[in-house]
């Protein structure tokens, strides 16, 4: 693997395109032969009959799926939230900067703002946390209210909680996907590269950010909208 790693980058775009092209394709094949009748699990269309043992198999395994996966996702929410909330300076962290910095020994050592283990921050390796001070059962609650208000969220909006998932996936894979790359890499390299690479980056941050991003936002509002009407 040593001698291949200059091959990673032809790698990793040759499997990025495949699994678009695989993806891509089943989406639009569903589409193209059920049109608007295409249901969100596409298996829903594949077999009519609601108490098929396949099915519930389907449905039994993508609860799982999602049981697995959801701690993995809600983490990166949840540190963000607690950053936001509890570090030195913030709503309801403390006052003072509280740093943590590995020693000498491989252990971690606390240390205050006024303490001689910072006062060279450019010689020390410093990381900000969450302090210990911080109680448990406050994080814990903000972790507690996060996940009651998905329920909730996911109670108010019963089938239609498919497509309020999609507005905010939309938003999210948007930026990172058409928006962060192109950026980032202007930022650095616009100097150094041909001007077809900046260019190819402003038309993917335009076509496929912007107006790629926003015609998904707004038909998946749309469509929550027009079921909750027709629910009614």
């Amino acid at each position: 693997m040593v001698g291949n790693r200059h091959m990673y980058p032809y790698f990793l775009h040759l499997t990025i395109c495949i699994l678009a092209l695989i993806l891509s394709s089943l989406g639009i094949s569903g589409y193209l032969r059920y049109g608007h009748a295409t249901q969100q699990i596409i298996i829903e269309n594949l077999i009519e009959d609601e108490n098929s043992m396949f099915l519930s198999i389907v449905y039994s395994l993508i609860c799982i799926s999602v049981m697995l996966t959801y701690p993995l996702q809600l983490f990166p929410v949840i540190e963000v939230i607690e950053n936001a909330l509890f570090l030195p300076g913030k709503i309801f962290g403390p006052k003072t900067l509280v740093v943590e910095s590995v020693n000498g020994e491989g252990g971690i050592q606390e240390a205050s703002e006024t303490d001689s283990l910072i006062k060279d921050k450019s010689k020390v390796g410093l990381a900000v946390a969450v302090p210990k001070s911080v109680s448990a059962w406050k994080r814990n609650l903000i972790r507690l209210l996060l996940i009651c208000a998905e329920v909730g969220i996911a109670i108010l909006f019963k089938d239609q909680y498919a497509y309020f998932g999609s507005i905010f996936g939309t938003i999210g894979a948007s930026v990172l996907g058409y928006f962060l790359p192109p950026l980032i890499h202007i930022k650095l390299k616009r100097h150094q590269v041909w001007w077809g690479i900046t260019a190819l980056n402003v038309f993917l941050l335009t076509v496929f950010g912007v107006i790629g991003g926003s015609t998904s936002l707004g038909l998946g509002i749309k469509t929550i909208v027009d079921r909750m009407i027709n629910n009614q």
